[in-house]
């Protein structure tokens, strides 16, 4: 093993224990819950593996989630003894303190529409809209707030197309605002899964077997994190070299 060959092994290493603590320190999150049930089971499922994973929730509960679902039954299922209800809140700045993330684990009609159209009447919306704001990172389970939902095609089997189509316009306005939708089953996956483009990708190499190469060379063979091999006869314009610089794209030469 040569000397460049364990630097890059280090360089890798640290890299990961970097991502380790980042990933560690980001794990704070708000649990919104509306009054919804479609999906409600699994989301709680999903919540708990997040709760194991040693998340830090702070869980509110809208008055309809309150009245439907229970401060007590969510207390219960999530084996944790603080919930934050609407209209007993004493401090919201607390509630919005250090969150990196905001997880809906059951998004209900009234309040994907309320927030597509920047309506901000109850904290749940209110929450959601501060997050879009500042750029949190936002995932909704979206198995209520979906026309094309199973239980909820059997539930509403006459809802004009019409209706239906206004109510997907407003998830597309949803996701429009960087809100991410996934399936209550998958949202412990949706949640983890976001950290993904933290993760270091494997460098590409191309090779270009040719005497002289220029900018035009480098924007084609332009790819994230990659690397170009050129022989060492070859010639590299010092333009072609500042456009690979810039791009972040290394130039090697091949033994």
């Amino acid at each position: 093993m040569n000397i460049e060959e364990m630097i890059n092994i280090i360089v890798k290493e640290v890299t990961k224990r970097i991502i380790s603590e980042m990933y560690e320190r980001e794990k704070k999150a708000l649990v919104l819950f509306t009054g919804g049930k479609i999906g409600f089971e699994s989301s709680i499922e999903n919540i708990k593996k997040l709760i194991n994973d040693g998340w830090n929730l702070k869980v509110v509960l809208s008055k309809k989630a309150e009245f439907v679902l229970g401060s007590d039954i969510i207390k219960q299922e999530l084996g944790i003894e603080d919930v934050f209800v609407e209209d007993k809140i004493k401090d919201i700045d607390y509630l919005k303190q250090d969150i990196k993330k905001i997880i809906i684990p059951v998004l209900t009609m009234n309040s994907a529409s309320k927030i597509s159209f920047g309506i901000s009447d109850t904290l749940i919306t209110y929450l959601v809209s501060w997050g879009i704001m500042n750029g949190i990172s936002i995932i909704a389970a979206k198995d209520a707030c979906d026309p094309e939902n199973n239980i909820r095609l059997k539930l509403s089997s006459q809802v004009p197309i019409a209706y239906n189509n206004m109510i997907k316009d407003n998830l597309k306005r949803l996701e429009s605002y960087n809100i991410k939708f996934t399936s209550a089953k998958k949202l412990y996956d949706g949640v983890v899964n976001s950290f993904e483009s933290l993760e270091p990708k494997e460098s590409q190499s191309i090779l270009l077997n040719k005497k002289l190469i220029t900018t035009e060379d480098i924007m084609k063979s332009q790819k994230d994190n990659c690397e170009i091999v050129v022989s060492k006869d070859t010639i590299v314009t010092a333009l072609a070299k500042d456009m690979a610089h810039s791009l972040g794209i290394d130039i090697k030469i091949k033994n």
